[in-house]
């Protein structure tokens, strides 16, 4: 418990520093302490861990660096894990395909050594190099159910709070930024806290009035979606919400009943967003003719450097080398893009070859799951799904990602090994 209390002074301290006030930490600190009244102290770790990941845009700058609550996270990955490691007996839980992953880290490391100016990302470097040997710590140490469970309710959590401060900060901006500050961003951040919540209607043992929290719950986040205007992000939510709809009727339709009472009530408080949502999804703004001419740099830069790309985390240096007319000190604003830009070819194919692989292992799981476990099951195959597309849209969050792929590379492991069946 002094563990504990300290850690929380410390955080309010933290949001003094980065922030000027310390309102954004305590609200934190409240989750913190809540969760610890819920959950067993083995679990405490998972919760501070996922909800630091989701408010990485909160830093205390030291000069140096900044170091982030997703750094926080991560720090905190690796000196739990260790500890863990060393009291447990258990066989390492590693995902299937993991050798790609090494390779991939390989590619990486050459893809850095030999770009124009290494020196200048050598932090982003260690720091990727860390953020993959989370990922296995995380695999490793995410081992029930209940640890999954977990996991989502901090994720839906983190997303409401997310979205309250948002409106609570909110400006005249057109678009909801939050305290991300880029809606695009903050789309892609917040979206997955609707999915988790309206899936969850399905889960066979909830009580109605459970069901009804999530409704609200779901339509709060899809609000926030709705006003960040963010176009991929909203294509990415749809689908996958259909995904995970597919064989439910009802669910269709309360769906549909929650989007027109959302829009209703921008008609209501933002009429004038409304309007701008609307101009956005003509696709005649500056915005599309900027995508294209910097996915144009990418794809020129993937022809030029087609085997170890560019250079790591170095695409903001392109103009110096190829003469480009647009997009300047701008990054891919696409994902996959961006990582063959910059790694090139044979590298990102590593890493796409292990998504691959543990994405095709959790959507068989549709094959041998009983009823219970199924709307978690789609609920996370629904995340991935919405990832996936919207990050054809925008860069890497890289400590969120990573912790969501090892949460489903954990899933795929602990429900195989529950029914007793081969991946």
């Amino acid at each position: 418990m002094f563990i504990i209390g300290f850690a929380l002074l410390m955080s309010i301290a933290v949001g003094w520093l980065s922030t000027g006030s310390p309102l954004p930490i305590l609200m934190l600190a409240v989750v913190i302490v809540s969760s610890f009244l819920i959950t067993h102290l083995s679990s405490l770790w998972l919760v501070i861990f996922t909800i630091c990941i989701h408010f990485d845009d909160l830093f205390v700058p030291l000069g140096f660096a900044k170091i982030g609550y997703g750094d926080f996270a991560l720090a905190l990955l690796l000196a739990y894990w260790p500890t863990w490691r060393f009291n447990r007996s258990v066989s390492l839980q590693i995902p299937k395909a993991w050798p790609f992953l090494i390779l991939y880290l390989i590619g990486v490391g050459l893809s850095w050594l030999q770009g124009p100016a290494p020196e200048t990302v050598t932090g982003l470097y260690v720091r990727q190099c860390l953020y993959i040997a989370g990922f296995f710590m995380l695999v490793d140490l995410i081992r029930t159910e209940r640890q999954l469970h977990l996991f989502l309710w901090m994720i839906l959590f983190s997303c409401v709070v997310h979205v309250l401060v948002g409106f609570y900060l909110d400006g005249d901006s057109r678009r909801f930024v939050g305290l991300v500050g880029q809606p695009n961003s903050f789309a892609g951040l917040i979206g997955p806290g609707a999915l988790i919540a309206l899936s969850m209607n399905s889960v066979p043992h909830f009580k109605r009035w459970i069901r009804l929290m999530f409704s609200i719950l779901g339509g709060l986040v899809l609000f926030g979606l709705i006003l960040t205007v963010s176009r991929g992000a909203q294509v990415a939510f749809t689908i996958a919400l259909l995904w995970s709809f597919r064989h439910r009727k009802r669910e269709i339709i309360i769906g549909a009943i929650l989007l027109g009472l959302v829009f209703g009530l921008i008609i209501i408080l933002h009429p004038d967003r409304l309007e701008y949502f609307f101009l956005r999804w003509q696709l005649e703004d500056a915005s599309v003719h900027d995508r294209q001419a910097i996915l144009q740099n990418a794809l020129r830069t993937i022809y030029e450097y087609p085997f170890f790309g560019f250079g790591f985390a170095q695409f903001r240096l392109l103009e110096d080398f190829i003469q480009i007319d647009h997009g300047h000190d701008r990054a891919s604003h696409n994902y996959y893009m961006g990582e063959l830009a910059t790694l090139g070819i044979p590298t990102v194919l590593m890493l796409y070859v292990f998504i691959l692989q543990q994405t095709k292992n959790l959507f068989r799981l549709d094959r041998i799951i009983h009823l219970k476990d199924r709307a978690y099951i789609i609920t996370l195959q629904s995340l991935l799904i919405f990832q996936s597309i919207t990050l054809i849209f925008r860069g890497g969050r890289r400590m969120i990602e990573w912790s969501f792929l090892a949460i489903y590379s954990a899933a795929v492991i602990i429900y195989y090994k529950k029914y007793e069946a081969d991946p």
